[in-house]
C-alpha cells in the first residue's frame, strides 16, 4: 500500500526487502517479519494487494517457480499462483551516496508540504509540477509556482555539508511524508536523481531542470504599499462563502478603504454577494479581484491565527507573508484582470 504504482503492475521481493519503480521514481522497504531466499522475483502488485486484504492477518507464502514464470501463493485454507518474472529484471541501484545531507523527517515533509499547493498538477505552459529543494549555508528552503501562485518556505536548519539542490516531481514530495517513517531521513543527488533514505527504506527519484527564479532575496526584502490584517478565521470564513457563489472562476472584488468597511463583493449573472470583513486596513483606497479559490488554499497553509495581505496596486501580486523565530513563508497571489 505504501508503493509507488510500479511499472507494469509489478513488484520485486528480494531477501530482505521488497522494491518497486514507475520509471521515474523508485522505492525499496524492509518488511518486519518477511524471511526470503536468495532467489529474487516480481508479482502483480494490484492482485497480490488484493489477496493480502482478503485474507487479513493471514501468514502467506511466496514461491517463484521460474520455469514456469509463475509465483505460487498459499494460505491457510488455500493456494493460488500469479504469472511470476525473475528479479533481476528490476535494475534499480539502491546504493547510498556517500555525501549525503541527514535532516529531520518531519522538517523536510512540512517544508514541502507548505508550498506543494502552489505546484501544478501536470506540465503547463509555466513549467512542471515541481517543487525545487535547497538544503545547504545553514538553510532549507522549498519553492514551488504554478504561473499565478507562488510559495516559497524557508527554515533554519543545521547543516554543514555541501549544499544539495534539486526539483522534485509533485508526487513524490506529496508521498514522502506517507512514505517513509522515523526521525530522520538522508538526501543526496545521484546523478541526474535525488536519494532519500532511512535505515529501512530508500526512494530514488528522477528531478527535473532547475528552471526557478533565482533572486529569492529580493522577494524577502519586498514591502507592500498597503496591508490588510484580519484573523484567519474570520477571512477563510468571507472567502468560503463567496466560493459558494462564484461557478466560474470570476473572483472575488476586495473593497479596500481606511475610512469605509472592508468588503468582499461577487456580483455576477449567477448571483451575488457581499461579505464584510473585520479586520485593519492602512493605505489608499484599492479595489482589487483575486481567485478566491487559490487564495483559499494559501490562507488554509498558514498556521497563524492572524493574516496579513501586503498589496502593491490593484495589478501586481499580492503577498501573505508569515515569519517566526527560525522560518520565513511567503506566499504570491496573481490578481484577476476584469
Amino acid at each position: 500500500r505504501k508503493s509507488i504504482e510500479p511499472v507494469s503492475n509489478f513488484v520485486f521481493f528480494f531477501e530482505d526487502y521488497i522494491a518497486a519503480s514507475d520509471g521515474k521514481s523508485s522505492l525499496k522497504m524492509k518488511v518486519p517479519g518477511m524471511e526470503g531466499s536468495s532467489e529474487s522475483f516480481g508479482v502483480q502488485h494490484k492482485k497480490l494487494l488484493e489477496i493480502l486484504r482478503a485474507s487479513e492477518d493471514e501468514e502467506l507464502s511466496l514461491l517463484f517457480d521460474k520455469e514456469n514464470m509463475w509465483v505460487n501463493i498459499k494460505g491457510e485454507g488455500f493456494q493460488g499462483s500469479l504469472p511470476g518474472i525473475p528479479g533481476d529484471a528490476f535494475l534499480v541501484d539502491f546504493s547510498e551516496p556517500e555525501n549525503k545531507i541527514t535532516v529531520p523527517l518531519e522538517v523536510i515533509s512540512e517544508a514541502m508540504e507548505r508550498v506543494s499547493y502552489a505546484a501544478p498538477s501536470g506540465s503547463s505552459s509555466f513549467g512542471t509540477d515541481g517543487i525545487k529543494v535547497f538544503l545547504g549555508n545553514g538553510v532549507l528552503f522549498t519553492l514551488a509556482t504554478d504561473g499565478f501562485r507562488l510559495a516559497y518556505y524557508e527554515r533554519n536548519i543545521a547543516v554543514e555539508e555541501e549544499p544539495v539542490s534539486f526539483v522534485l516531481p509533485k508526487k513524490v514530495a506529496k508521498a514522502i511524508p506517507r512514505i517513509f517513517e522515523g526521525e530522520f531521513v538522508s538526501i543526496a543527488k545521484k546523478g541526474a536523481e535525488v536519494f532519500f533514505g532511512t535505515q529501512d527504506m530508500a526512494l530514488i527519484s528522477a528531478t527535473y531542470e532547475d528552471t526557478f527564479p533565482k533572486d529569492m532575496e529580493n522577494l524577502k526584502a519586498k514591502v507592500g504599499d498597503s496591508f490588510l490584517s484580519v484573523t484567519k478565521e474570520e477571512l477563510l470564513s468571507a472567502l468560503r462563502k463567496v466560493k459558494v457563489f462564484d461557478d466560474k472562476g470570476t473572483g472575488a472584488r476586495f473593497l479596500l478603504s481606511p475610512r469605509d468597511p472592508l468588503k468582499i463583493r461577487f456580483e455576477e449573472e449567477q448571483g451575488r454577494i457581499e461579505v464584510e470583513l473585520r479586520g485593519e486596513y492602512v493605505g489608499d483606497s484599492l479595489e482589487i479581484v483575486v481567485d478566491e479559490k487559490g487564495l483559499l488554499e494559501i490562507v488554509n497553509n498558514v498556521s497563524s491565527p492572524q493574516v496579513k495581505l501586503e498589496f502593491f496596486g490593484e495589478r501586481n501580486p499580492i503577498m501573505i507573508k508569515e515569519s517566526g523565530e527560525n522560518f520565513l513563508y511567503i506566499n504570491l497571489i496573481t490578481p484577476l484582470t476584469v
